[in-house]
């Protein structure tokens, strides 16, 4: 994201996000978090699960507590769903012909 709104990214717009991205040691950037159209729907909620956890123990293992990503609309609904403190942080942008949007998610404490 960082890299993105530097304009490094040809196929990431450099508009992601409403300020400038924040970098710290307690932050992690998930700009890429998306899952191939290809896969049956089982499949992605399955694979989206799997992300999701592996982005859960980021905070155990790495010390992380907010993850800033990128991903469509419905994730964002998704990750509501599952129960994650989740809030845009930048404008609905076209990305390979869909509607993305940044977010900024509070990762919970998942070792009590």
């Amino acid at each position: 994201i960082k890299d993105a709104q530097a304009g490094l990214h040809e196929t990431i717009p450099d508009n992601l996000l409403y300020v400038e991205a924040p970098c710290a040691p307690h932050i992690f950037e998930f700009s890429r978090f998306f899952i191939t159209d290809g896969l049956p729907a089982h499949t992605s909620k399955t694979v989206q699960s799997r992300l999701l956890y592996a982005l859960l123990e980021t905070r155990e293992t790495l010390g992380v507590e907010i993850a800033l990503g990128v991903g469509t609309l419905s994730f964002g609904r998704w990750m509501k769903r599952s129960g994650l403190e989740i809030d845009p942080l930048g404008p609905v942008v076209d990305i390979e012909g869909k509607e993305h949007q940044s977010y900024i998610v509070n990762l919970p404490d998942v070792s009590e």
